[in-house]
């Protein structure tokens, strides 16, 4: 990275510093840098230098880095028969009762890696350990896995497989083993609905619906009652709100607890029965907007509620520890994620959080056992940034480059400046709570990085004046806003605001206009940036069709975009289209019709190239419930036969711009995700 780069990230200014951020004296951080790479930047003066550091830097290097066991210290000769009196007094101690220190901690903290692939962020585990419920995302089938055996079997909630647009989530079996709580996804008209459901544990019984209630959007049961008769969830309302609630078992009648507005912080982290039942824990953001999260428990009846764990940064994912004098939390409060616990009495904090593993990574916790094993899931794979040669007629030709070796994995969505001498795209936190926006140029590989809470929803767009972007964001309350970013100072200025999330954005040639596509709404809609009025210009004919990927002509006078005609009693009988359309909403054309699984929302229209004449498009080469791999292809605008345009990769979501002078495209590719079940054995050994 060039030392001179233009960055809005506070640095650490001094050996002191940095070894402070990590936990380490000065000459710690000194050895690191000189043994261990340690990534440390120098100001050169004319007598001395003095030194300065990044925090995201420092957290890539030490998420790769490879721990190097100190060596240890030969024993002097003088030790051997002190060391033999101090085994005889551990001798005659333990046969008093008495336990040596060494003894007690002869339990270490280990982590393994059980399987990779069949996990899932919203799996529980019983409290024995024994048995692991998951979706099984090969078919959006239940599956309970037997860690004793290492054996999976299906619960056919659903029969086949993804001809069915459905799918079953966040399962947790009761008390007795007998039944097992989940949501149902499915379609309904032109939207996902959820019900909460309940089916005995046998592969083949018929579910039950407990609550199917339109104002709830989703649902994520986390605990039963321990007398098996209410389930304890997390419902997410239609806008966004979350309440914690206890759900009848019997008849479905809900009874909320606590209302927790806009600040559930992430579906996968839910709410914890203590083992005992009388709280319950969970983690919410400090307030609405913030990126800190802080850990509660709350009395069963909802009647009281303490703040156990507090602090800036993120705190959540809250688990009981068998005895129920503990919660074990994640947290970045060390400067990385680590796994932490906080003593607990009569629902209250009754001590300081503790450490029990360092560098743990961006994780999702499934659970604790009362074994003390604490299991979570771990994702590999990324996505970045990638350069190819275009031909005019939208052909791609040669290999393709990375555009930087800068925190490998983490970069997608590129852009091009109206200049082609830079390129804007989003980079993942290592916090993993969304994306910051980069500015790399191209000639000499200087970035500079925006670390607002503004965070990009959709593509963003340059301005005409090549100094400033277009960032479209949403909000906790489902809104969505439009704003300008000033690349030289980072400053945003709000342009419009409106409902929802919209599928992509587009500015007109002219910048005056701005097109929108709404994925469940089936329509497109303009904005006039200087008023801010909005008109919807076309609609798909049906109520059951889906908008996505909008793209407007150089010329600016039509647009393109695919989109699905849903069935939702059959899905077989779905369609997927690419269409052309004026930017009036008239002269709607077909210009390819296929089958859903080869276009659909992470496929379809991505840009036009530069003459206008072809309209480059991705399709998914793959079936769905398997790894996603994709082909670049490319249609006449006046129709036609689509064909390959020398372009294939793999990975979720893709999007490709081309330069201004139409030689090069840019295009995101990476491996899919792939989810690893890690479980860190003995993970309270250091609190005994």
């Amino acid at each position: 990275m060039n030392a001179n780069e233009p960055r809005l990230e506070t640095r650490l200014e001094s050996w002191k510093e940095i070894g402070a951020y990590l936990q380490r004296d000065a000459t710690t951080a000194r050895r690191w840098e000189k043994e261990e790479g340690l990534p440390v930047h120098r100001h050169s003066h004319k007598t001395r230098s003095t030194v300065y550091a990044y925090r995201s830097e420092i957290d890539a290097w030490r998420a790769g880095r490879k721990v190097v066991p100190e060596p240890a210290p030969a024993r002097p000769l003088w030790k051997v028969p002190a060391f033999a009196l101090t085994m005889l007094l551990c001798l005659i101690m333990v046969g008093n009762g008495v336990r040596p220190v060494s003894a007690q901690q002869s339990q270490t903290i280990t982590a393994r890696q059980l399987w990779t692939g069949s996990g899932d962020e919203e799996a529980s585990i019983t409290p024995d350990g024994r048995y692991f419920a998951t979706t099984d995302w090969t078919s959006g089938d239940l599956m309970i896995r037997d860690l004793s055996t290492n054996q999976s079997r299906r619960l056919l909630a659903k029969s086949g497989g993804w001809e069915q647009a459905a799918y079953a989530s966040s399962p947790v079996l009761s008390p007795d083993l007998r039944q097992v709580a989940f949501q149902w996804y499915h379609n309904t008209s032109n939207d996902l609905k959820a019900d909460l459901r309940v089916m005995p544990n046998e592969p083949g019984a018929k579910p039950r619906v407990l609550v199917a209630n339109p104002e709830f959007g989703y649902f994520r049961a986390s605990a039963w009652s321990r007398d098996g008769k209410s389930i304890l969830a997390t419902i997410w309302k239609t806008d966004r709100t979350a309440q914690l609630a206890w759900i009848s078992a019997t008849d479905g009648s809900v009874k909320v607890l606590k209302s927790l507005e806009w600040r559930s912080p992430n579906s996968s982290r839910s709410a914890q029965l203590s083992p005992d039942g009388r709280f319950i824990a969970y983690s919410a953001l400090e307030r609405s907007g913030s990126t800190n999260s802080r850990v509660y428990v709350l009395t069963a009846d909802g009647s009281k509620e303490e703040e156990v764990v507090s602090g800036s940064g993120v705190n959540e994912a809250p688990f009981w520890s068998a005895d129920g004098r503990r919660l074990v939390f994640t947290s970045n409060r060390s400067g990385s994620f680590g796994v932490w616990a906080v003593p607990i009495e009569k629902g209250r904090a009754a001590g300081v959080a503790t450490l029990l593993k360092a560098d743990i990574g961006r994780t999702d916790p499934i659970g604790l056992t009362r074994s003390g094993s604490y299991y979570y899931l771990h994702t590999q794979g990324g996505q970045d940034v990638f350069l190819a040669n275009l031909d005019p007629d939208g052909r791609v030709r040669g290999d393709s480059s990375r555009l930087t070796d800068n925190f490998v994995g983490s970069n997608r969505s590129p852009v091009w400046s109206p200049d082609g001498k830079s390129i804007a795209f989003q980079r993942a936190r290592l916090d993993g709570r969304g994306y910051d926006l980069v500015i790399r140029t191209l000639e000499n590989g200087a970035e500079r990085t925006y670390t607002e809470k503004v965070l990009p929803i959709v593509q963003v767009e340059w301005f005409a004046d090549g100094k400033s972007l277009l960032v479209p964001t949403r909000d906790d309350q489902n809104s969505f806003s439009v704003y300008r970013l000033n690349g030289a100072d980072g400053k945003l200025t709000k342009l419009i605001t409106g409902p929802g999330k919209p599928e992509s954005i587009f500015l007109s040639p002219d910048q005056k206009t701005l097109y929108r596509s709404d994925r469940p709404a089936g329509k497109i809609v303009t904005y006039d940036l200087s008023g801010g009025r909005e008109k919807t210009v076309f609609t798909l004919p049906g109520k059951d069709g889906l908008v996505f990927r909008l793209a407007v002509s150089p010329d600016g006078r039509s647009l393109a975009f695919n989109s699905i005609e849903r069935d939702p009693g059959n899905r077989a009988h779905e369609k997927a289209g690419l269409y052309r359309v004026g930017v009036d909403g008239a002269g709607a054309q077909a210009l390819y019709t296929t089958a859903i699984d080869e276009l659909n929302g992470v496929a379809g229209v991505q840009t036009w190239t530069k003459d206008g004449q072809y309209i480059l498009f991705n399709t998914l080469t793959s079936a769905q419930g398997q790894p996603q791999q994709w082909r670049l292809m490319r249609i006449r605008a006046a129709g036609g036969r689509p064909e390959p345009a020398g372009l294939e990769g793999t990975g979720p979501f893709h999007q490709f711009a081309i330069s201004p002078d139409g030689r090069h495209i840019a295009y995101g590719d990476g491996p899919a995700a792939v989810r690893e079940v890690w479980v860190l054995d003995n993970a309270l050994a250091a609190l005994k």
